[in-house]
């Protein structure tokens, strides 16, 4: 890491390299904003492959559990998650979801 090239490895330059590494990498905003970052540009799908939508499922699901532990209020997002990774599907597949969807008690992100 170039941030604490050049520091000896001491007990005496720890707290220093310390202060310097979490200034540089604990900038919650900046983690937070590349985190929403990554669940908005989503890869669509263009198959109705099993492993692909799982993998796409469970990429969210990832994306929310780190937005969760950053202390982001995840709780009433269902629909807008819902909304968005049903745009990511190929046509069958989002054609299947929105026959099943009305199926259900209510859509959230478990079904």
């Amino acid at each position: 890491l170039g941030i604490v090239q050049g520091i000896p490895v001491t007990s005496e330059a720890y707290e220093v390299t310390l202060k310097l590494l979490h200034d540089r990498y604990n900038n919650e905003y900046l983690i937070t904003n590349t985190y929403l970052k990554s669940l908005f540009n989503l890869p669509a799908t263009s198959s109705k492959d099993p492993k692909t939508l799982r993998n796409l499922s469970s990429t969210c699901r990832q994306i929310i559990r780190s937005l969760e532990s950053l202390k982001v209020n995840t709780e009433n997002w269902d629909p807008i998650i819902i909304y968005m990774i049903s745009q990511k599907l190929d046509h069958e597949t989002k054609l299947a979801w929105e026959i099943h969807r009305p199926t259900l008690v209510e859509s959230t992100l478990e079904n």
